[in-house]
């Protein structure tokens, strides 16, 4: 999490959208987000069901919409999710965690 984290502020995509000469360099890198939290979201499913089920359902994917938390990572369907590298989503973003900050 703390690599993607590092990336993204790296990246700065959002800057990058903004100029013509880098937007496709803004997608590509958002693209690669996508691909790093849909398979943190696979890893972390068993142990944080409701964060995992707010992204199913923000990412509004098929084949991840099929996959059980509540069932052995082996399953097919959680296989076949993890495996995906190229995805469609529809996405309707929301928080998923809201940010603590630390109290003296």
């Amino acid at each position: 999490m703390q690599s993607a984290n590092e990336y993204i502020t790296k990246a700065e995509p959002w800057k990058k959208y903004k100029d013509e000469a880098t937007k496709e360099e803004a997608i590509s890198d958002l693209k690669f987000l996508l691909y790093i939290v849909k398979n943190l979201a696979l890893l972390s499913a068993p142990f944080l069901v409701n964060g995992f089920s707010k992204i199913q359902t923000m990412f509004g994917n098929e084949v991840l919409s099929k996959v059980d938390s509540t069932k052995n990572m082996l399953d097919d369907s959680f296989q076949q999710a993890f495996d995906m590298k190229e995805f469609t989503v529809d996405l309707k973003p929301e928080i998923i965690y809201k940010r603590v900050e630390p109290t003296v």
